[in-house]
Formats: structure tokens, sequence, C-alpha cells
């Protein structure tokens, strides 16, 4: 039996699902793809793992107006083919969309708007989908879109190039409805590997970062946030990465906004 105070004490949980899908190939370049997805808008939603991404904290962009983690309930088809020695993916789906009252924020961006997977909140249907190109193991360029209802219309772009030790990356999106809501934001971070100049095997990053949102893009005085950040991140190996990061936060209209240290371990597996 459990007594009152223990019942009081008891600690509720949660298990979150952000996906749950089957998938049948349909051919060599097509699978068919059904059930719990990442929406295919921008590269991070897909690749969001803490141990795939050097920095603690995601970009702005990720958080207000691609909703990371942004997932829902849908069918759809991925694939992969090659054009001239060039790599080129695919992903298109169906799934049941964002909320598509005027409940976009002026605070909050699209965060408060995503789905979940008991019932479907439009009681209409949404598509999104993304084109990736890979001229080779070190670039990609991706163009995606997300066409809901209320005339909801989100637009990404996001790339990541590499030479040597330095890598580039980074995310464009931009975001208007029926409503006349619109935003647009963007971040660019680089990394490079100092590891070999100082006779270590594994791999010590130095971190930068510049990002900005604007949640109110019609607005001038109001709604834009930005953010820069500098960091180490340090991989004895692949799926293992200690982080420290320190951002300086810039809020139109907030005065005296704290900057912030940040530190984390992660870990794929």
């Amino acid at each position: 039996m459990t007594n009152k105070d223990d019942a009081e004490n008891v600690q509720n949980g949660e298990i979150k699902i952000e996906q749950a899908y089957v998938d049948y190939d349909v051919t060599d370049d097509a699978t068919l793809r059904t059930g719990i997805v990442l929406v295919p808008v921008g590269q991070l939603n897909i690749y969001h793992d803490s141990d795939l991404r050097d920095f603690t904290a995601r970009p702005l962009v990720n958080y207000y107006i691609i909703p990371t983690t942004w997932m829902d309930t849908g069918v759809g088809v991925v694939g992969e083919t090659e054009l001239a020695d060039v790599e080129v993916t695919y992903e298109a789906v169906m799934i049941n969309g964002l909320d598509h009252e005027n409940t976009y924020s002026s605070s909050k961006g699209l965060r408060n708007m995503r789905p979940n997977f008991k019932n479907d909140t439009n009681q209409g249907k949404a598509i999104a989908g993304r084109i990736g190109i890979i001229p080779n193991i070190n670039s990609e360029f991706g163009l995606s879109t997300y066409q809901g209802q209320s005339k909801q219309s989100l637009i990404a772009f996001d790339g990541r190039y590499g030479v040597g030790a330095l890598n580039l990356k980074g995310e464009y999106a931009t975001y208007q409805d029926g409503y006349d809501n619109k935003a647009n934001g963007f971040n660019v971070e680089g990394k490079y590997n100092v590891a070999p100049l100082i006779g270590l095997s594994e791999e010590l990053n130095v971190l930068a970062r510049f990002e900005q949102v604007n949640l109110l893009a019609d607005n001038d005085s109001f709604g834009k946030i930005k953010r820069t950040s500098f960091g180490l991140n340090f991989r004895p190996v692949k799926t293992l990465v200690y982080k420290v990061e320190y951002s300086i936060n810039d809020t139109e209209g907030v005065d005296d906004e704290d900057n912030t240290l940040m530190a984390s371990v992660a870990l794929g597996f």
C-alpha cells in the first residue's frame, strides 16, 4: 500500500517520442515513410541530436521560426540519387500541420504552434519538403519549405562548407501567414580544429556563431533578437563531445540583458 505522504512525493515523468515511422523501399531511390516524422525544414531539425551539434544552445532561428524539435504525423517519400556525380537527397511529406489559428507569438514565434499526435489541430493538411545538394563530402546545400493552412508559408535555406580544419555552416528562414504575421532569421557559425596545432590526436574545436531573428518583420523597433557566441568543444571520439560557450545576448527593447555561460556533455548511441 502507498500512504498519503508517499503519494504526494511521487514524481511524474514522461516518455517523449520524436520519431516512430515505418519505411518501405519502393525503388532504390525512393522510400515510402509513414508515421511520426521530423518535418524536413532546414538541416538542424533533421540532425538536431546534441552530439551532432557543436554548440549546446540551438540557434535562434531553429527555436523561434523552425521550431526544433519539430515532428508531426504524416506520410511521404524520402530518397537520394546522383546527377552528374553530385548527390541529391530529397524528402517530401504530407502532415497534419501547425495550428492554423492566429496563434503566432511576437515573443515565441512558431514555437507554440507545433502539433501533437493525438488529433489534427487544423482539420486540414500541410506539406513540407527539402532538397539537398551534396557536391562533395565537405559541402552540402539545402532548400526546404512548409506550406500549411491559413496561407502559412515557411521557406528555408541551409548550407555547410569545409576546407581543411575549417568548417562553416548556417541557416536562413522566412515565415508569413494569412494573418499578416511575418518573421525571418539566420545564423552563421564556424569551427576550427586546433588539435593538430597542439599535438592532439582528438578533435578540439574553437567555435564562433552570430545569429539574429526578427519576429515582427514589419516592425523596426520591436521583435529583433541577436546573439553572438564563442566556445570550445572537445571530441575524444565522434559520438562524445564536451562543450562550453559564452553568449552575448541583445534583445531589442530590453535593457541590461544578461549574457550566458553554458556547458554540457553529449553522447550519441
